[in-house]
């Protein structure tokens, strides 16, 4: 898009100019095409307005969209880009949302105690894996970070035009500057707006990345205290499964001893129900005392 141009006055006659060979094989003019035409139209009288006629075609080329191969003005490409990643970047942020509101609405129901359907379990399943995939995002950033790349370098270049308009323009004796600067106020300001709005973009991108590694973080933490709840459940189920196995075995112990003991010759009169009156409230106490 950028045109380059080498200049070189050997004498009050002599101009020597080098322009690179565009890669791009098009009809459209090239830039050596627009010089040539350009003198061949205002011929100049001087030396040095034919140095000023070439700078002016040289930094006004990129103005001219078809010299490029391209239907539609430069600045207009950036910003129609730039118009695309901004609605591309608010749709993700709906979707984002839209993807936090049902795992908060179904998360909700199951802290009610409320049961899932089978098909809102499968909902709630993927929200959750989408609402931290930035597969998406990743690939919006590095498109709307290209643009800002771009505009970067063609900012440089326009900063170095007038660099260089305006140390020739103050190497020669016309009072007249070689061209107007405003035509360099205007781009500049134009490339910086775009610039500016790109880097909006960007940023907003790089929050929205920031909040699906956050919200990936949390969800990782609460599956985390889901499996150690779990266990700690699990833990107190076999804690008191020990205590009823313990108290059964309390309770066998005594009954085998009463067993034994009424078979005994000197115990003979124990009562039968001795087990029901006796060791049963006894060992119920000890499982009371022993789960509390």
């Amino acid at each position: 898009m950028v045109g380059q141009l080498w200049i070189w006055r050997i004498d009050s006659n002599t101009l020597v100019t080098a322009l690179p060979e565009r890669w791009h094989e098009g009809p459209e003019m090239t830039l050596l095409d627009k010089i040539a035409t350009h003198i061949a139209e205002w011929p100049p009288r001087r030396l040095e307005e034919m140095t000023e006629m070439i700078i002016e075609v040289a930094t006004t080329f990129i103005d001219a969209p078809a010299n490029s191969g391209f239907d539609t003005n430069v600045f207009d490409i950036f910003e129609e880009s730039i118009a695309m990643m901004a609605d591309k970047e608010t749709r993700a942020y709906k979707t984002f949302y839209k993807q936090q509101e049902t795992c908060a609405r179904l998360n909700g129901k199951i802290r009610d105690r409320q049961p899932l359907t089978e098909g809102e379990r499968e909902v709630l399943r993927k929200a959750e894996d989408d609402v931290c995939d930035i597969l998406e995002e990743t690939r919006y950033l590095e498109e709307i970070k290209d643009i800002c790349d771009e505009l970067k370098m063609i900012e440089r270049v326009f900063e170095d035009q007038a660099n260089f308009l305006t140390a020739y323009d103050s190497s020669t004796p016309w009072p007249q500057p070689v061209l107007e600067l405003d035509i360099w106020v205007f781009r500049r300001r134009k490339l910086t707006m775009l610039r500016v709005e790109a880097e909006v973009v960007e940023q907003s991108l790089r929050t929205l990345l920031d909040l699906k590694q956050k919200q990936g973080n949390l969800n990782e933490a609460r599956d985390t205290r889901k499996l150690a709840d779990n266990a700690e459940q699990r833990a107190l189920e076999g804690e008191r499964q020990s205590q009823m196995i313990f108290i059964f075995t309390v309770v066998t112990v005594i009954y085998v001893m009463i067993a034994e003991t009424r078979a005994s010759r000197f115990l003979t009169d124990i009562p039968s129900d001795y087990l029901q009156v006796y060791c049963w409230p006894v060992a119920m106490r000890l499982r009371h005392y022993i789960h509390y």
